[in-house]
């Protein structure tokens, strides 16, 4: 148990069931976790004070991963913040209120909006309970670690492309978060920087081995139907068995269907199904090993888990686009230094472009780095150290 400090996890369709609810046992998972020296982090687009209200029985028993990795709060202490420079979101108001765009400013203890979208206010709570009213976003004068454009029309993609993406895509760290919501942050945000911040700080890994994320530098800005496929497909393969989400489903019967779902639903929905359930019983695996300290075992679960998101739930790259395959290539590099190493390697997030994660040993962490900068240029991997005591003063 020396070397096991932290389980991470998001929140929506991961930690949340399709209710937005926990699951029963959740509290007291945490604590036993927390028993043997194992802290559980949170990981979302959602603010820190979100957060503190959603876990507030277990504010002290979990760590916070804000604003997609621009805030991370412990015991309501701010362990980490990226901070946006005025006059970048300023700049960012004003093309927004132009555009007619309703835009929320996130602040550190409330996310502020311009009178004008006030109808919008029900929307905005689901995900910032504390939102301000102002005339212009301007007149703020608190902290901000991400600024978020609404869409009320599911047309995000259409704003990204005409508006945000020419002028910040390249940057500025951009998600297109849905149909909804365009996330402009810092440079390098992202919630597995984030998670590398927090592990080096807790001393996640074992001797010897470090976490590297690699940036493929690939925009998400045209995935959104790519995205939405994989959760309609799956929804599909429900449906036919009578349920709403795969969640309600009895496994044994998907198993036992599968020629008809075959042909009602197709061979891919089918594959990505596959990848729910499996992906489901190799989580619980992984948790198991962390748990019992064999790092080992949880990178062998790493490394299968995404082979399947390669195999089965084909969210490498996009089939439309078969000559851009930033992340594959990212992948059989990794595989081709690492393998029979004690690493892992696997896609990051949602897929179809951005982020790959690997467990490097330190005896091959230049030539790993060297090989991913030569595919994508000069800083793409991300091995990020914090010292334990921060700042200092040192005159």
């Amino acid at each position: 148990m020396d070397t096991i400090r932290l389980i991470a996890s998001d929140l929506d369709a991961t930690l949340l069931d399709g209710q937005s609810q926990l699951p029963p046992d959740f509290a007291e998972t945490v604590r036993a976790l927390a028993e043997r020296g194992i802290r559980f982090a949170a990981a979302s687009g959602r603010p820190i004070y979100t957060l503190e209200e959603m876990f507030a029985p277990l504010r002290d028993d979990i760590i916070f991963v804000g604003d997609n990795g621009g805030a991370i709060c412990w015991k309501g202490e701010s362990l980490y913040l990226s901070e946006m420079d005025v006059a970048d979101w300023h700049t960012l108001a004003g093309q927004a209120r132009s555009a007619g765009h309703a835009a929320v400013l996130c602040g550190l203890e409330t996310a502020y909006v311009e009178e004008q979208f006030r109808p919008y206010d029900r929307v905005f709570k689901r995900f910032y309970t504390k939102v301000e009213y102002v005339p212009h976003l301007e007149d703020v004068t608190a902290r901000v670690d991400k600024f978020t454009i609404y869409f009320p029309e599911g047309d995000s993609q259409k704003g990204y492309d005409e508006l945000y993406g020419p002028v910040w895509g390249e940057r500025f760290s951009v998600a297109v978060a849905g149909a909804d919501w365009v996330d402009i942050m810092n440079p390098g945000i992202h919630k597995g920087a984030a998670l590398l911040r927090l592990g080096e700080r807790l001393g996640v890994l074992p001797e010897g081995m470090t976490l590297c994320v690699t940036d493929t530098r690939a925009s998400h800005s045209e995935l959104t139907g790519e995205f939405a496929a994989i959760r309609n497909e799956m929804e599909a393969v429900a449906a036919c068995l009578g349920g709403k989400v795969l969640g309600e489903v009895d496994e044994k019967r998907f198993w036992q269907e599968l020629p008809r779902l075959r042909e009602q639903c197709g061979d891919r929905a089918v594959l990505r199904a596959i990848h729910y359930f499996e992906e489901n019983a190799r989580t619980l695996a992984q948790r198991a090993a962390l748990a019992a300290g064999d790092f080992a075992a949880f990178a062998r679960l790493a490394e299968k888990s995404g082979h399947s998101s390669f195999e089965c739930c084909q969210n490498v790259y996009c089939a439309s686009s078969p000559k851009h395959q930033g992340l594959s290539a990212a992948l059989a590099i990794s595989q081709s230094i690492l393998a029979g190493t004690g690493g892992a390697w696997r896609m990051q997030g949602g897929g179809f472009a951005g982020t790959i994660q690997a467990f490097v040993p330190d005896a091959l962490i230049k030539r790993y780095c060297a090989a991913m900068e030569a595919l994508f240029g000069p800083g793409c991997c991300y091995l990020l150290s914090l010292r334990e005591q921060g700042a200092v003063r040192v005159m």
